[in-house]
């Protein structure tokens, strides 16, 4: 923040996912306090709900705190991508280490895959070479040309901070609430109806007032299935009518379809 400014959230200033307007300034009537997302004078950081929730960065009193595992770059790290170190999805160490180029599971320049180890035998050998007669594809567990990460029976797009079954990193949008992620309910961020914008930030109201997206478990709703007539596929997981919201939604519209074809073919029944 500079001198001047009531509070700062960069380029979410001004968005419906900010308090802060595109002046640095709170809207008329709003308090501000550490815990409501929004970077404002005497605090070093605000991430709201995950204040001094391991491993963000952030405290409870709104100061930064260093250390390997809060996505900050310190001097004597060599990497540090947060919560996501030590994952297979992530080339740094819990201890904030780079791993070695070959065995990182990243395809990096002069390789043509890249298993996460530097053994020979096993598809790639230990110079991240495909060894011969090997044909990749997306879901054997090395990674090669055109994937961005394979962790073949654990590729997934329902887990969280998983890679997808199509070879891809986790991202904003894909459905799944991953580390980073306020919300994520699919191609339905950014929509007038729905509580996440397109950043995977919660949508705050005009009074000021984070409205509070489903849990993860609430939000395994299928997206990206094509409403076609009265079938729309909600999970068990799913209790639609005891939410609001997209789930609610979607049930309440494949509710209302179903009724409408049952009445069109009763009434083509009748003499």
């Amino acid at each position: 923040m500079d001198v001047g400014e009531a509070c700062d959230d960069g380029a979410f200033n001004g968005t419906a996912s900010s308090r802060c307007t595109f002046s640095c300034t709170l809207p008329p009537g709003i308090q501000p306090f550490c815990g409501d997302g929004s970077l404002q004078a005497g605090e070093e950081c605000d991430h709201g709900s995950r204040n001094g929730v391991f491993p963000d960065a952030c405290s409870s009193t709104c100061r930064l705190l260093p250390l390997c595992g809060n996505g900050i770059l310190e001097t004597g790290e060599e990497c540090d991508d947060g919560a996501r170190n030590g994952l297979s999805i992530s080339p740094c160490t819990l201890d904030c280490r780079l791993l070695p180029s070959c065995g990182n599971k990243r395809l990096d320049p002069g390789e043509t895959c890249d298993d996460g180890n530097q053994v020979n035998g096993d598809g790639c050998d230990n110079t991240c070479h495909l060894e011969p007669g090997i044909q990749p594809f997306c879901g054997d567990a090395i990674v090669s040309l055109g994937e961005q990460c394979d962790d073949g029976a654990q590729n997934s797009d329902l887990l969280p901070d998983r890679c997808r079954t199509r070879c891809i990193l986790p991202y904003c949008s894909d459905g799944v609430l991953d580390i980073g992620e306020q919300c994520d309910y699919g191609q339905m961020n950014g929509s007038p109806s729905s509580p996440c914008d397109s950043t995977c930030r919660a949508v705050v109201s005009v009074a000021g007032s984070v409205i509070q997206p489903l849990s993860q478990q609430q939000q395994q709703v299928t997206m990206n299935v094509p409403f076609v007539g009265s079938v729309v596929t909600v999970p068990l997981t799913q209790q639609p009518l005891q939410q609001t919201g997209p789930a609610a939604l979607i049930a309440v519209a494949g509710g209302a379809a179903a009724g409408y074809a049952w009445m069109r073919r009763k009434k083509k029944r009748l003499p």
